[in-house]
């Protein structure tokens, strides 16, 4: 029932002056336990201009008993050759969703098939401090097919007891797509997470290996939908993540 309240609320509120709405919905199974999760979301975007975008948003997650929400208000401006963004999201003092997590993110294009993505976030959860820079490299020297090397760098800072954890995850995404039909995609990444942002609890920073599979079908020049499916493995726990995503897009 919260699930479904949520869901409307946002839906509602961003549907009246909405120019796309985005639906997401997870599932995510613990190998090794009996124990899953699901997270949803409605993200509305809203074009005040041709170069400007306002986005509202809800999460609600589902995991281990717990039961979280999160809303996200972000802002988006195009320039001539590049384009910045900010978001802002905030919690209801959960365990694995944060608290509040800000974060402002550039991309540009540098040469003929090479562009560039740089992200910062900063984000506050129940005994953790994250702060973390994303850069992905985004190459396209072969009609049709992209590749994208993956890094992210940081540190986590925890209390009870205090601490501090670098962090640093690399990967890389490979894409084959079809104009006005979709792409599929594969993915690889291996590096470190926080605890508290994966299982809600402890200070500790877990070892992580993902790989990770998609595919994107443009329906109409107005819905597309999206199915991928990524395995995890954190060796520290000794358990894998499966996590199934379906998304849909819905643009006028």
């Amino acid at each position: 029932m919260k699930l479904i309240v949520l869901l409307f609320t946002t839906l509602i509120a961003t549907s009246v002056f909405a120019h796309e709405i985005t639906f997401t919905g997870s599932y995510l199974e613990l190998q090794k336990q009996n124990k899953s999760g699901r997270q949803a979301g409605v993200d509305g975007y809203i074009d005040l201009n041709d170069k400007q975008r306002l986005h509202l948003g809800g999460q609600y997650l589902e995991r281990f008993d717990l039961y979280e929400r999160l809303v996200v208000v972000g802002f988006e401006h195009h320039f001539e050759k590049f384009y910045l963004k900010a978001n802002a999201e905030f919690g209801n003092d959960g365990k694995i969703l944060p608290h509040y997590r800000y974060s402002v993110a550039s991309g540009q294009s540098l040469f003929e098939g090479i562009s560039l993505y740089e992200e910062f976030k900063t984000a506050k959860y129940t005994q953790t401090e994250l702060n973390e820079f994303l850069f992905n490299i985004e190459i396209e020297k072969i009609r049709s097919v992209v590749l994208i090397p993956m890094t992210r760098f940081g540190n986590a800072n925890f209390s009870g007891p205090a601490g501090t954890k670098k962090l640093f995850t690399y990967g890389l995404k490979a894409m084959y797509y079809k104009e006005d039909l979709g792409n599929i995609w594969l993915s690889a990444t291996k590096g470190q997470e926080p605890a508290q942002a994966v299982l809600g609890s402890f200070n500790a920073v877990l070892r992580s290996k993902s790989v990770a599979s998609g595919v994107k079908y443009i329906w109409n020049s107005n819905l597309n939908s999206g199915l991928s499916v990524e395995y995890t493995d954190y060796d520290l726990i000794n358990n894998q993540f499966l996590t199934t995503t379906f998304n849909t897009t819905w643009s006028w």
